[in-house]
């Protein structure tokens, strides 16, 4: 069984497709190869999964046109037996070898027709419309899928009757960081991990560490990840807030561990309203309590049982009073840790979700 991963949109190292997908498909056996972009040319085994990387392209045109075929072209030629694509703008050319008879998956992370509505490159006078093209061309497309593969349940019911599996975005087992080496907690020490930008929480976080320094002048703050917004950077450094940039899977949970909150407070808009971020979960397996955005998804993870507090994330106020209320009691902080890492461990690990996901690759191969 031969599995070919294409993105050229996402990062060759992105968490789900790179150390949650096709890790755990090369630590069963199956024969994967991740084609995706990267600053130079290259193909080498990270980890076990062969990666085969064209040059990043000149542009978002240069990438739909030139580099996305490169890249498909060079899986068909290697002899795949499944492809498993992850980006909109790949979407015609797997449509037309779904067509031709060949297996293609359809790996649908967000509401895309929704996120083109908040697409600051598109002219906001087209967003609309652009948004209902890409939903038709969308909706024609999906049912000439093998298989679509979607990352939250809320997701799923948007393609009912259709062969959709959920694959949701939670930690290996073995990437939980050990218990038996925990690291001390630094005072007042309080941590995001993701992509940063506006709808992402950044400036708010950023509004309510103003709030808390007028009360606790050595709160530090670190968010940790990739810009998705020109001139957020320049922002955030002058309210003092730490940038070291993206970390890899152990600096991140080294982060983590020494922090004393973990912040995830995602704007309300659509295409995060139905999406488990995987942030949520590294936090709860380092045993680090959360504020988070009171999205009705959450609810069920962070309630349930209890191992964080929810916000209104358009409120600074909000998020600094639930922030110092966890730096004001560490005995409620590290009993909502240990409650997430608990929770983590018994019902939010990849292994299940995975082991789905290659049975439904045996599952098309043998139809």
């Amino acid at each position: 069984m031969r599995i070919a991963h294409l993105t050229s949109v996402h990062l060759w190292h992105d968490v789900r497709i790179l150390h949650r997908m096709c890790r755990h498909l090369a630590s069963e056996g199956v024969q994967v190869t991740l084609y995706a972009l990267a600053d130079e040319g290259w193909e080498r085994h990270v980890e076990g999964v062969r990666v085969f990387c064209l040059p990043a392209a000149k542009g978002k045109a240069d990438r739909a046109l030139r580099q996305g075929p490169r890249l498909l072209h060079q899986a068909l030629a290697d002899g795949a037996d499944i492809l498993h694509f992850h980006d909109p703008e790949l979407l015609p050319l797997l449509t037309y070898q779904a067509l031709r008879g060949r297996r293609v998956i359809f790996d649908i992370h967000e509401d895309v027709a929704e996120q083109i509505q908040g697409k600051d490159w598109i002219p906001e006078r087209l967003r609309r419309f652009v948004s209902r093209v890409y939903a038709k061309v969308e909706s024609t497309a999906s049912p000439r899928m093998s298989a679509l593969v979607v990352a939250s349940p809320l997701q799923a019911h948007r393609f009912a009757g259709l062969n959709v599996l959920n694959v949701r975005n939670f930690p290996l087992r073995e990437e939980l960081p050990s218990l038996e080496r925990r690291l001390e907690r630094e005072h007042d020490l309080i941590a995001y991990v993701g992509g940063i930008a506006t709808e992402r929480g950044a400036t708010r976080i950023a509004e309510a560490v103003r709030i808390l320094r007028a009360r606790r002048p050595e709160l530090r703050c670190v968010l940790a990840g990739r810009f998705h917004e020109s001139g957020i950077e320049a922002r955030l450094r002058q309210d003092g807030i730490e940038l070291p940039g993206m970390l890899d899977r152990s600096a991140v949970y080294d982060l983590l561990q020494r922090a004393r909150v973990g912040l995830c407070l995602l704007q309300p808009v659509p295409r995060f309203l139905e999406a488990y971020p995987t942030k949520l979960f590294e936090y709860m397996a380092s045993e680090l309590p959360i504020v988070a955005s009171d999205f009705p998804l959450y609810e069920q993870i962070l309630n349930q049982p209890k191992c964080g507090i929810m916000v209104d994330p358009r409120s600074p106020e909000a998020i600094a009073l639930a922030i110092e209320s966890l730096l004001e009691d560490p005995e409620l902080a590290e009993a909502l840790g240990r409650s997430g890492r608990k929770s983590v461990e018994e019902s939010y690990t990849w292994e299940h979700d995975g082991k789905l996901l290659i049975e439904l690759y045996h599952r098309l191969l043998a139809s």
